[in-house]
Protein backbone atom coordinates (compact mmCIF):
# COMPACT_ATOMS: atom_id res chain seq x y z
CA UNK A 1 0.00 0.00 0.00
CA UNK A 2 1.36 3.34 -1.03
CA UNK A 3 0.64 6.56 0.94
CA UNK A 4 0.87 9.84 -0.94
CA UNK A 5 2.61 12.92 0.44
CA UNK A 6 -0.64 14.92 0.58
CA UNK A 7 -2.30 12.34 2.84
CA UNK A 8 0.76 12.24 5.10
CA UNK A 9 0.83 16.04 5.38
CA UNK A 10 -2.89 16.11 6.14
CA UNK A 11 -2.52 13.53 8.92
CA UNK A 12 0.46 15.42 10.38
CA UNK A 13 -1.51 18.69 10.34
CA UNK A 14 -4.42 17.04 12.15
CA UNK A 15 -2.06 15.61 14.78
CA UNK A 16 -0.41 19.03 15.23
CA UNK A 17 -3.78 20.77 15.66
CA UNK A 18 -4.98 18.19 18.20
CA UNK A 19 -1.73 18.37 20.19
CA UNK A 20 -1.81 22.17 20.18
CA UNK A 21 -5.39 22.17 21.44
CA UNK A 22 -4.54 19.70 24.20
CA UNK A 23 -1.49 21.66 25.35
CA UNK A 24 -3.34 24.99 25.22
CA UNK A 25 -6.31 23.52 27.07
CA UNK A 26 -4.28 22.19 29.97
CA UNK A 27 -2.13 25.29 30.35
CA UNK A 28 -4.76 28.00 29.90
CA UNK A 29 -5.62 30.13 32.89
CA UNK A 30 -9.15 31.03 33.78
CA UNK A 31 -9.75 34.31 35.61
CA UNK A 32 -12.57 34.75 38.12
CA UNK A 33 -13.28 37.81 40.16
CA UNK A 34 -15.87 39.08 42.56
CA UNK A 35 -16.38 42.26 44.53
CA UNK A 36 -18.60 44.07 47.01
CA UNK A 37 -21.20 45.68 44.73
CA UNK A 38 -22.00 48.24 47.42
CA UNK A 39 -18.40 49.46 47.58
CA UNK A 40 -17.38 52.73 45.91
CA UNK A 41 -13.94 52.00 44.44
CA UNK A 42 -13.51 55.52 43.01
CA UNK A 43 -11.90 56.97 46.16
CA UNK A 44 -9.22 54.29 46.45
CA UNK A 45 -5.77 55.70 45.75
CA UNK A 46 -3.19 53.95 47.95
CA UNK A 47 -2.48 50.41 49.11
CA UNK A 48 -0.12 48.21 51.08
CA UNK A 49 0.63 44.51 51.10
CA UNK A 50 -0.81 42.58 54.04
CA UNK A 51 2.02 42.32 56.57
CA UNK A 52 0.29 39.59 58.58
CA UNK A 53 0.88 37.04 55.85
CA UNK A 54 4.60 36.40 56.07
CA UNK A 55 5.83 34.58 52.98
CA UNK A 56 6.75 30.92 53.35
CA UNK A 57 10.53 30.62 53.34
CA UNK A 58 10.68 28.09 50.50
CA UNK A 59 8.36 29.96 48.15
CA UNK A 60 9.07 33.59 49.10
CA UNK A 61 10.09 34.28 45.49
CA UNK A 62 6.50 33.69 44.38
CA UNK A 63 5.20 36.37 46.75
CA UNK A 64 8.04 38.77 45.91
CA UNK A 65 7.51 38.35 42.18
CA UNK A 66 3.73 38.70 42.41
CA UNK A 67 4.16 41.89 44.44
CA UNK A 68 6.75 43.27 42.00
CA UNK A 69 4.50 42.61 38.99
CA UNK A 70 1.37 43.90 40.75
CA UNK A 71 3.13 47.06 41.97
CA UNK A 72 3.98 47.99 38.37
CA UNK A 73 0.43 47.33 37.16
CA UNK A 74 -1.20 49.21 40.04
CA UNK A 75 1.18 52.15 39.54
CA UNK A 76 0.08 52.39 35.88
CA UNK A 77 -3.53 52.43 37.09
CA UNK A 78 -2.75 55.39 39.36
CA UNK A 79 -2.51 53.60 42.72
CA UNK A 80 0.32 54.45 45.12
CA UNK A 81 2.01 51.96 47.39
CA UNK A 82 2.00 53.46 50.87
CA UNK A 83 2.66 52.22 54.37
CA UNK A 84 0.98 55.23 55.97
CA UNK A 85 -2.84 55.25 55.93
CA UNK A 86 -3.43 53.25 52.73
CA UNK A 87 -6.97 52.95 51.36
CA UNK A 88 -6.78 49.19 50.87
CA UNK A 89 -4.62 46.18 51.62
CA UNK A 90 -3.70 43.26 49.34
CA UNK A 91 -2.94 39.67 50.27
CA UNK A 92 -1.69 36.82 48.11
CA UNK A 93 -2.87 33.23 48.34
CA UNK A 94 -1.93 30.36 46.08
CA UNK A 95 -2.00 26.62 45.67
CA UNK A 96 1.06 25.09 44.08
CA UNK A 97 2.08 21.81 42.58
CA UNK A 98 5.74 20.89 42.61
CA UNK A 99 6.43 19.26 39.28
CA UNK A 100 8.33 16.02 39.23
CA UNK A 101 10.53 17.40 36.47
CA UNK A 102 12.00 20.17 38.55
CA UNK A 103 12.16 18.71 42.06
CA UNK A 104 12.41 21.48 44.68
CA UNK A 105 13.76 24.25 42.47
CA UNK A 106 10.64 25.40 40.69
CA UNK A 107 6.91 25.18 41.10
CA UNK A 108 3.74 25.51 39.15
CA UNK A 109 0.79 27.28 40.69
CA UNK A 110 -2.65 25.81 40.22
CA UNK A 111 -4.41 28.85 41.65
CA UNK A 112 -3.30 32.40 42.40
CA UNK A 113 -5.63 34.74 44.32
CA UNK A 114 -5.27 38.43 45.11
CA UNK A 115 -7.57 39.58 47.93
CA UNK A 116 -8.23 43.27 48.48
CA UNK A 117 -9.46 44.37 51.90
CA UNK A 118 -10.48 47.49 53.72
CA UNK A 119 -7.57 48.37 55.96
CA UNK A 120 -9.53 49.13 59.14
CA UNK A 121 -11.96 46.22 59.18
CA UNK A 122 -10.05 43.74 56.98
CA UNK A 123 -13.35 43.26 55.18
CA UNK A 124 -12.89 41.67 51.76
CA UNK A 125 -14.00 44.08 49.01
CA UNK A 126 -12.50 42.50 45.87
CA UNK A 127 -11.04 39.14 44.93
CA UNK A 128 -9.42 37.96 41.69
CA UNK A 129 -8.26 34.43 40.98
CA UNK A 130 -6.30 32.84 38.15
CA UNK A 131 -6.78 29.08 37.86
CA UNK A 132 -4.75 26.74 35.70
CA UNK A 133 -1.12 25.86 35.17
CA UNK A 134 0.91 28.96 36.09
CA UNK A 135 4.65 28.39 35.83
CA UNK A 136 6.62 30.49 38.33
CA UNK A 137 10.00 29.98 36.65
CA UNK A 138 11.54 33.39 35.90
CA UNK A 139 12.15 32.39 32.27
CA UNK A 140 8.42 32.02 31.60
CA UNK A 141 5.83 34.78 31.51
CA UNK A 142 2.97 32.73 33.01
CA UNK A 143 3.11 34.45 36.40
CA UNK A 144 3.22 37.93 34.87
CA UNK A 145 0.30 37.17 32.57
CA UNK A 146 -1.74 35.72 35.45
CA UNK A 147 -1.20 38.81 37.64
CA UNK A 148 -1.95 41.14 34.71
CA UNK A 149 -5.14 39.24 33.89
CA UNK A 150 -6.30 39.27 37.51
CA UNK A 151 -5.67 43.00 37.95
CA UNK A 152 -7.21 43.86 34.58
CA UNK A 153 -10.53 43.52 36.44
CA UNK A 154 -9.54 45.88 39.26
CA UNK A 155 -11.07 48.23 40.09
CA UNK A 156 -14.45 47.10 38.80
CA UNK A 157 -16.14 49.44 36.37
Amino acid sequence: MRVCKAETRFVLMIVAVVLTALVAGCCATKINYSYDMGMNFVGLKSYKWDPSLAPAQQFSLVESNVQFIADQILDKKGFNKSSEKPDFMISIKYDYDIGSYCYLYCSQLQRLTLNIYRVESKELIWQGTAMGAIDTDATFSDLKIAVQDILSKFPPK
